[in-house]
């Protein structure tokens, strides 16, 4: 991708651009209404547009500009579009009618050719689109058009995404689309996994990351579904390297945002941004066959203001209702770890790969219920020992109907190494003292964590409680499950990762959204829920993130792994219909 610093003579301003343009087509038309604010964009569209508005300029004014804009070829795929049916929901059986936005797309990708040879200028094509927007129906239309229309002939058009049951969505839809136009099915052949054009030997094909049929590749056409979600560019890198043998071959990412800013995704995105800012200062950076179009929110706009939820979702009000993304943002404003997605799905923004989880004042309603009453029940247990010299803790959780009548009830239990006591407190700044002159700390002999000390107590739990089923984090507790076993105990290896911690986080998150937990009013454990932050893998699959967690989070822990065999031995309470 060639980027550089160039010089142009003076450009009008894009308004007074605007206003000289005559007769201008429907894409064009929606740069002008985007450019004149009387549509509601991010920076990046408005970026977008400005270049669009600046290259046509420049193509009627710069005799050494390279490209040039041909508004009849800039119609066809749009009118081809419209040939395509509706088959979900409301419009199933209507023609599609594509909005502004897509047609400025679909326009400015085959409409801006090479001056030299009629050819396309663009080659990739990066789409950023918010979440129900319509995204697929785009990337069905381009595949169709580059399959079908574009008059290239043995046309490879590939479908990609990182699984298999992603790449085939597009693909999908395609031969749906196909099958509701007449013309069209009759122009092709479907058989497993790929659509075949006989007349000019074209086909289209899903593939993914676990594809074994890569080799000898020669597209025209990669439709790059999600590419957030590559879990690295090794697909990327063999498509891109596939394209040396077309005279105009086409990359065309649709995604939305995602997790990982270190992705090949968000390279591509930060290229993109470049090159659209450059295009509006001078462009100092440039790169001329990259096609962008983000749509997403400013840095500076408040995530909850309905105003500016349109710049991540062109469609909202069409194909995306404001009702649903009003519901979505007044859970995540209730439950922090559900703004990440609140942020990629409805308003199409990068976030950080951690975030703060949990709503403490939702948490805690500070009944103390008698060590007593809770010894008369039995429960579920999780166990996160320490590494030598801080905190673990031993947690039971009692079932509704138990300890407490309608409820889950925490009862957690946190030991300390007595020794160093008050430079830890100086040090971490954390009240340890306080906390185990009140009760709610227990300090174990020396300074590192006595095991023999915390495993007779749980064993005393064990003989005055009935523990159902106990969780310990094998990494840390190995060796003391032999000990606990050998007493009746049933224990559970946890791990710590994304595969055993999804469904206990998301089982929290529920419980403490519907009131339905409760603990004994333990300050250590309010002070850990407060502290945790969570981090997400390319599947939103959820963990607790120790490494970017303000302090301890050990209490958390404790309680995810008891959830966890809460889960194992008991299934989904009634609670996950709440949502």
């Amino acid at each position: 991708m060639a980027t550089s610093k160039r010089k142009h003579p003076p450009l009008p301003s894009p308004l007074e651009i605007c206003d000289m343009l005559q007769s201008p087509d429907v894409a064009t038309d929606y740069t002008i209404s985007v450019v004149r604010e009387e549509v509601v964009v991010g920076s990046l569209v408005y970026y977008a547009c400005v270049r669009h508005i600046k290259d046509l300029y420049r193509s009627l004014t710069e005799k050494d500009f390279p490209y040039v804009y041909d508004a009849e070829t800039a119609s066809y795929p749009i009118a081809f579009a419209s040939m395509l049916e509706h088959y979900k929901g409301k419009w199933n059986g209507q023609p599609f009618v594509p909005e502004p936005w897509q047609e400025f797309i679909f326009g400015a990708i085959f409409g801006w050719l090479q001056k030299s040879n009629g050819k396309r200028r663009f080659r990739y094509a990066y789409c950023q689109i918010g979440r129900k927007n319509g995204k697929t129906f785009v990337a069905a239309v381009i595949a169709l058009w580059m399959l079908l229309m574009d008059g290239e002939g043995g046309a490879e058009v590939y479908s990609v995404a990182n699984t298999r049951d992603q790449a085939k969505i597009c693909w999908s839809d395609a031969i749906t689309f196909l099958k509701r136009n007449s013309d069209f099915w009759e122009m092709v052949t479907v058989r497993y996994n790929q659509i075949n054009v006989p007349e000019t030997a074209s086909k289209f094909v899903p593939a993914a990351a676990d594809s074994t049929n890569l080799d000898g590749l020669n597209p025209h056409c990669v439709i790059y579904d999600e590419l957030h979600a590559a879990e690295n560019r090794d697909l990327w890198d063999i498509f891109e390297d596939a394209f040396g043998a077309r005279d105009q071959p086409l990359m065309l990412i649709i995604t939305t945002a995602g997790f990982n800013k270190y992705s090949i995704c968000f390279e591509q995105r930060r290229h993109c941004e470049n090159v659209l800012e450059g295009a509006v200062t001078n462009l100092d950076y440039y790169d001329e066959r990259y096609f962008a179009y983000i749509a997403e929110p400013d840095d500076k706009d408040d995530p909850y203001d309905a105003t500016t939820w349109i710049k991540g979702n062109p469609n909202l009000g069409v194909s995306k209702s404001i009702e649903y993304v009003q519901d979505q943002a007044d859970k995540a404003k209730n439950m922090p770890s559900k703004e990440p997605s609140f942020f990629i799905k409805q308003l199409d923004r990068w976030v950080n790969v951690s975030n703060r989880w949990l709503n403490v004042n939702m948490w805690l309603d500070q009944k103390t219920i008698p060590e007593a009453k809770a010894a008369r029940h039995p429960c579920y247990a999780g166990l996160d020992m320490s590494t030598n010299i801080d905190v673990t803790c031993f947690l039971r959780l009692f079932s509704p109907g138990t300890v407490h009548p309608t409820k889950f009830y925490v009862l957690p239990k946190f030991y300390f190494p007595a020794e160093n006591l008050r430079d830890r407190v100086v040090r971490d700044k954390v009240p340890y003292d306080v906390w185990s002159n009140d009760g709610w700390l227990n300090f174990t002999q020396g300074n590192s964590v006595d095991t023999g000390h915390i495993r007779d107590d749980v064993l005393q739990f064990g003989h005055d409680t009935f523990i159902s089923a106990l969780g310990v984090d094998p990494w840390k507790a190995t060796a003391l499950v032999s000990d606990f076993e050998s007493y009746g105990h049933q224990c559970f290896a946890v791990q710590q990762g994304y595969k055993a911690m999804t469904a206990p986080c998301m089982l929290l998150e529920r419980l403490i959204l519907a009131d339905m937990i409760t603990s004994d009013g333990n300050p250590m454990m309010s002070w850990m829920l407060g502290n945790c932050c969570v981090s997400y893998d390319n599947n939103e699959n959820i963990k607790p993130d120790k490494k970017n967690s303000n302090e301890r989070i050990d209490g958390v822990s404790a309680l995810l792994t008891a959830l966890a065999v809460y889960i194992e031995q008991e299934g989904s309470p009634p609670i996950l219909t709440i949502a």
